[in-house]
């Protein structure tokens, strides 16, 4: 596994093993606390090599898919659920 996913993986991974019932609410609040920071520093340092963004999309998608409900919901369906933006959007939020 590269270096780039490596900690969001496990994060997602400690979230999922500990917490696999929890409601939206909190996974929502764990995944603030624990998987977005690391994800907000490599999404803006790696933004620039198609390669490592496009692992990073999976990172968050599977990050996503953490609560059971949303689970089979499109990836933009999940986002608006959780009240979460695209990587995208995030990127270029703080590049003005």
């Amino acid at each position: 596994m590269k270096k780039l996913t490596k900690p969001i993986v496990c994060e997602v991974s400690i979230i999922k093993r500990n917490y696999i019932y929890l409601d939206k609410h909190s996974c929502v609040l764990l995944y603030k606390a624990m998987v977005r920071p690391q994800l907000k520093y490599a999404n803006y340092v790696w933004s620039h090599i198609k390669k490592e963004t496009l692992k990073l999309l999976k990172s968050y998608k599977k990050a996503t898919k953490l609560i059971i409900a949303l689970k089979l919901l499109p990836y933009i369906g999940r986002l608006k659920q959780l009240l979460l933006l695209t990587l995208k959007y995030r990127r270029l939020r703080l590049e003005t």
